[in-house]
């Protein structure tokens, strides 16, 4: 008979696991420490996303190697894929064993073992980090010692390869009877699948459009590769005249209220110490704009900057207290430097109570009279 465990985790997704048992095993929460074999199958569908329906399983064998008892079920919620089923029975064989149990896990999902043993940090990062989380807070608050190891499935098949190809190895630490527990939970999750697989009536008219997408894709990859090869005509590029009404960039920085000097095809004004780019969409409305000088101060050779300053079509912050030293702009409090974007100074000023360390470096060294870290020289 399936059976609901009565008490699980409002994080958990698998709040609707419904489970069915093999043989008599003990009653849920004191499973015993020992070793534990669990399994993950997608189903008859498992090479179809949309009508995959997974299955989890886990089995425990008895001191003559045979099942003792073992459970199974469902993987509930959208999300069905093998690797999320396998992580779902381990995070359950830590729910239902006793407190400070000692386990060993095999399971033959390298990715979920692999990343399980990099750590709790390396696993919040996962796709599936929801159920990572629910598997470290059941060590920790069970004081459980958990220790997992992978081992390939199906070595009871001498035939058996790798998705290269290649003849499957045993690694040294699997012996006869893991073999024999990781089949056995094969066995049961095969059972679990079969319970959620879908009706054939629904999905048979999916796998038929699968195939005619793959027959149109094939035949358009072929008749694309049998295509004669094209003579391609090198363009020709002509040198227009600018139409009437509209000024060469010359005659428009000519004609500007701004000092302006080009620099790497950076177009700097000398008294606003604005900048734009010489290819910048902004030029055109950059150049016919009014130049409103910087009011300067010539205390210790730096030039105190009031307002704000504007590189392409970005504008500094009106908190930062910006300061210029020998054509370096930066934040008199955070210590962010003008470069060729704006960077943080689009954003509100730290202050000079939250400065960050590489602000802190470029204020030293700005009051040293050396060049800023990451400049190689001065502007001008």
């Amino acid at each position: 008979m399936p059976l609901r465990l009565a008490k699980i985790s409002k994080e958990d997704i698998a709040q609707r696991r419904i489970f069915y048992f093999q043989g008599n095993p003990p009653p849920l929460g004191s499973w015993p420490s020992g070793v534990y074999y669990g399994d993950g199958s997608g189903g008859k569908y498992g090479k179809i996303p949309e009508a995959r329906r997974c299955g989890s399983a886990i089995a425990y064998l008895n001191s003559d190697n045979n099942l003792e008892f073992g459970m199974y079920y469902p993987l509930p919620g959208e999300i069905q894929t093998v690797p999320r089923a396998e992580l779902s029975i381990l995070v359950t064989l830590a729910e239902v064993v006793e407190d400070e149990a000692v386990i060993v896990y095999f399971g033959d999902n390298k990715q979920v073992v692999d990343l399980f043993n990099k750590g709790e940090t390396a696993c919040t990062k996962a796709s599936n980090a929801d159920l990572y989380k629910l598997l470290f807070d059941y060590i920790k608050n069970k004081c459980l010692d958990l220790t997992v190891y992978w081992m390939p499935s199906h070595l009871d098949n001498p035939e058996a390869k790798t998705k290269k190809g290649k003849p499957k190895v045993r690694p040294v630490w699997v012996h006869d009877y893991d073999i024999k527990g990781n089949k056995e939970a094969d066995k049961l999750a095969d059972r679990a699948a079969e319970i959620a697989e879908l009706p054939g009536w629904l999905v048979e008219p999916l796998i038929d459009n699968v195939r005619m997408v793959r027959l149109i894709q094939l035949r358009i990859a072929t008749i694309v590769c049998n295509l004669p090869k094209r003579n391609n005509k090198k363009s020709i590029c002509h040198s227009y005249n600018p139409t009437s009404g509209k000024l060469t960039k010359e005659q428009a920085m000519a004609n500007s209220e701004h000092l302006l000097r080009t620099t790497d095809m950076v177009v700097q004004c000398s008294e606003c110490l604005s900048k734009v780019h010489l290819n910048s969409p902004e030029f055109y409305s950059f150049v016919r704009a009014p130049c409103i000088p910087v009011m300067r101060t010539h205390a210790c050779d730096s030039v105190s900057i009031v307002g704000q300053i504007r590189i392409r079509n970005q504008e500094s912050h009106p908190t930062h207290d910006m300061y210029s030293y020998r054509g370096i702009q930066y934040c008199n409090k955070c210590g962010y430097m003008v470069k060729r974007r704006m960077q943080n100074l689009i954003k509100p000023c730290n202050g000079s109570d939250r400065r960050s360390a590489h602000g802190q470096r470029v204020l030293e060294s700005i009051a040293r009279q050396e060049l800023p870290p990451g400049v190689e020289c001065w502007p001008h």
